[in-house]
């Protein structure tokens, strides 16, 4: 499909897509020198999305896109530095990650307390008012 049906099809403008494309994120097939994209170019941008959300640059997410090239030229050159720094980023990523994770789930139980404080507040509220409106109607 073209460019125009898939932005509205992926929810990414065209300015993005064509971005994506210069920068090799997303390289969609050309025919006839206008961008062709399908079904599996959905799921990338999907992929795409997710990791963006988990703030992966779009340099890191090329890497992880791109990931079997680049084993197979690191292999073939004999560039195992390569390999080494890629897997150190990875590695870096995921204990950023898992830092934000355990941020997350702490954030998470002092709503949870907060929530429960006013659940309370609000029976105690709905209780009073009952009592009032008991006293009231005597």
């Amino acid at each position: 499909m073209e460019i125009g049906k898939f932005s509205k099809e992926s929810g990414l403008s065209i300015d993005t897509l064509r971005y994506y494309d210069k920068i090799g994120v997303l390289v969609p097939e050309k025919i006839n020198n206008r961008r062709q994209y399908n079904n599996d170019d959905i799921a990338i941008v999907h992929l795409i999305l997710k990791l963006k959300t988990c703030d992966f640059s779009l340099d890191e997410i090329r890497s992880i896109l791109d990931m079997e090239r680049i084993v197979e030229e690191s292999v073939k050159d004999n560039h195992l530095q390569t390999l080494l720094d890629l897997k150190t980023t990875f590695f870096q990523k995921k204990m950023d990650m898992g830092k934000k994770m355990d941020d997350m789930i702490t954030a998470a139980k002092i709503l949870d307390k907060a929530i429960t404080k006013l659940d309370q507040v609000m029976d105690n509220q709905s209780l009073i008012k009952q009592i009032m409106e008991a006293k009231n109607g005597d």
